[in-house]
């Protein structure tokens, strides 16, 4: 399933089942980008709560200090932070990453979002490849896509829980 708009930013999903186990590959699509590795396992009583807890800063994530910095700057002042190395920078950190350490698929991949009048930045750090990449997203695209793929998989696992009884 693919949620979000294409050309601008989706996100490409699978669930599968294994014994008692559900699973979910995923990835990021933007513009002509892939991020992440979709052909990954993630348990998905691991990813879903960290998609979730994404949506629990929508509307907290701005930074108007870091408006003029470039993405290779925010990126390496945060990931200071994340390392114990920028103490000062370890509040920003709190407030732009969006963890999503535990989802296999992307492993190796540090995601920040910053959101600013009429679009938000979505930085990404890729540590397999050495690269940076901004992205500049419609106004809550990011999360809208987020709200559709958490929605998809409540509604298949419901449907998946009430076919096993």
């Amino acid at each position: 399933m693919v949620f979000g708009q294409e050309n601008i930013f989706t996100i490409d999903a699978d669930l599968s089942q294994s014994g008692y186990y559900t699973f979910i590959n995923c990835c990021f699509r933007v513009k002509e980008v892939t991020i992440g590795d979709i052909t990954q396992l993630s348990l998905l009583g691991v990813a879903q709560p960290l998609f979730k807890k994404i949506l629990l800063k929508e509307g907290q994530r701005s930074a108007a200090a870091l408006e003029k910095n470039s993405a290779d700057e925010i990126i390496h002042l945060l990931k200071e932070a994340k390392s114990g190395d920028n103490e000062a920078a370890e509040a920003l950190l709190e407030t732009l990453e969006i963890d999503l350490n535990g989802i296999e698929c992307f492993d190796g991949y540090y995601f920040f979002l910053i959101e600013s009048q009429g679009f938000d930045r979505l930085l990404i750090s890729d540590n397999v490849d050495k690269k940076n990449y901004e992205f500049k997203l419609p106004k809550n695209h990011f999360y809208k896509s987020i709200k559709l793929l958490l929605s998809w998989i409540n509604d298949v696992t419901y449907i998946a829980l009430k076919t096993d009884m």
